[in-house]
């Protein structure tokens, strides 16, 4: 959302009453698919909640918004801090990295593993915002 947050958004359903303008995503990319499921969640239609345009990546959703042609769309908070905008959190996402046992014993993956353990890891993600690394590196192993 723009610095400052006009609309007072916090939800897809203030976003609706509001009548913010949608930056949405292209068809199949993952921020657009999870807008569609959180709207679907909520019981909110296209017709809810109608695209001002549609942009290709996180960055020009945070360029249209600074340039007036929409007021809310679905990006990561490291791309509102760079583009110096505020962020309304909607959910926090875990990845993992997957890989069997013995592999992981490979030199290659034990260098990925120390990188993802490492304090410059960690710098670089505090950097750039909105980043939980606290647990990156660990190994956890399936039942």
């Amino acid at each position: 959302v723009a610095k400052g947050n006009p609309h007072k958004i916090t939800s897809l359903h203030d976003a609706r009453a509001r009548k913010a303008r949608l930056i949405a995503r292209p068809k199949g990319a993952g921020a657009q698919q999870l807008l569609e499921a959180l709207m679907k969640q909520e019981s909110l239609t296209a017709r809810d909640l109608p695209a001002a345009i549609v942009a290709p990546t996180g960055p020009d959703i945070a360029h249209a918004i600074c340039a007036g042609i929409g007021d809310f769309g679905i990006a990561t908070e490291a791309i509102a801090l760079a583009a110096d905008m505020d962020f309304v959190p909607i959910l926090t996402e875990r990845f993992d990295l997957i890989m069997r046992q013995r592999d992981s014993y490979r030199p290659a993956l034990q260098k990925l593993l120390a990188l993802l353990r490492s304090s410059a890891f960690s710098e670089h993600a505090r950097e750039l915002g909105g980043l939980d690394v606290r647990e990156a590196g660990q190994v956890r192993y399936a039942p």
